[in-house]
């Protein structure tokens, strides 16, 4: 199992890809180049289908409260807009459901972002 670990991770990290969405996107495709690494997988998990997707989506949510999300959220908050903490705070709610009319807060940051995070915060 190891090794079918250190491998999805070197996958992840060349090809550039999201931790959270990647562990979630398990349960229903998977990029381009990792065939072979996910019939490795699904051989040693040995689950049918509907059951190892449902373990997935149990065990990964869909929503974190990613750190440009929370900014943008306090930046509104700091200006008077309650509207998009609130929204945010039930988007979290339920982080393992879908919720298609807030796709926005499944994506992973702008590749141009860069948060500065401080212990206890």
């Amino acid at each position: 199992d190891d090794a079918l670990i250190d491998e999805l991770l070197e996958l992840m990290r060349t090809q550039g890809l999201d931790y959270h969405l990647t562990l979630r996107g398990l349960a229903t495709a998977v990029r381009p180049g990792s065939e072979a690494w996910v019939t490795r997988w699904r051989d040693r998990v040995a689950l049918p289908d509907d059951a190892l997707t449902s373990v997935i989506e149990r065990a990964n949510p869909l929503y974190v409260p990613r750190n440009h999300l929370v900014e943008q959220a306090l930046d509104a908050a700091d200006a008077g807009d309650l509207a998009p903490v609130r929204e945010l705070a039930d988007v979290l709610r339920q982080p393992f459901d879908e919720q298609p009319d807030r796709a926005r807060y499944a994506e992973p940051p702008p590749d141009e972002y860069h948060a500065v995070t401080y212990c206890g915060t």
